[in-house]
């Protein structure tokens, strides 16, 4: 982005009713850290937990003969979390929306910014 466009936004703090009312707008200008997102959406969606058991189920039924079956669920569990980190922005946006802890947190943790006019 030129900085003649960067300058005509500044760094705001704003409430979530505020971000949600403004942000189909286009009142504000959203920053999400692309090295930090990935991991805060995992944790924050239990992908590790939730993926585990598919993972082992997908193991177990491939020891015990049903390879196909185990095959699927293995990829399952590999290409979930892949697919998650590469659109962790777009659901990072999406939750903090919709969840007003979401928001705090990710304001909080520098995980995104949030700019308004100036």
């Amino acid at each position: 982005m030129s900085d003649n466009n960067e300058a005509q936004f500044e760094t705001v703090n704003v409430s979530h009713e505020e971000f949600r009312a403004g942000l189909p707008h286009g009142r504000f200008r959203v920053i999400i850290n692309p090295a930090l997102a990935p991991k805060y959406v995992q944790h924050r969606l239990w992908i590790k937990l939730l993926l585990l058991p598919v993972l082992g189920m997908g193991v177990a039924l491939g020891i015990s003969g049903y390879l196909w079956a185990g095959l699927i669920l293995v990829l399952i569990g590999v290409l979930i979390p892949r697919i998650i980190r590469r659109r962790a922005p777009e659901l990072l946006l999406h939750l903090a929306t919709r969840d007003r802890n979401i928001y705090r947190e990710a304001i909080e943790y520098e995980i995104m910014e949030v700019r308004a006019r100036a």
